[in-house]
């Protein structure tokens, strides 16, 4: 059983893409990452986007927070963006000391 969990675990470790370097900051960026991921089931939001999600990030809706960060209860609604289905999110904000993500030199 161990070894089928060490086996499985090393699977999950190949199939894991490496994150972006640089978040999206504009609509035309996302809209590149979108194509870019078009057989990635990812949706990238803009900043803006997050704050509508979250209702600006109301202390209300925080789930958690810690060393990296704190997590935000969201909701995605129809009139978001087109296409997108309504769905309940959470959203992860990076802590300023958090590294999570991003490459050590």
């Amino acid at each position: 059983m161990q070894n089928q969990n060490l086996q499985r675990s090393r699977v999950l470790q190949k199939q894991r893409r490496k994150a972006p370097s640089k978040l999206p900051s504009n609509p035309e960026e996302v809209e590149d990452l979108r194509r870019s991921t078009a057989a990635n089931p990812l949706i990238a939001f803009t900043f803006n986007e997050l704050k509508s999600i979250t209702e600006n990030f109301r202390q209300d809706y925080m789930l958690g927070g810690g060393g990296f960060g704190s997590v935000y209860k969201g909701y995605i609604s129809e009139d978001l963006r087109q296409g997108l289905q309504p769905i309940p999110v959470a959203v992860k904000v990076d802590g300023d000391n958090s590294y999570q993500g991003q490459e050590n030199g």
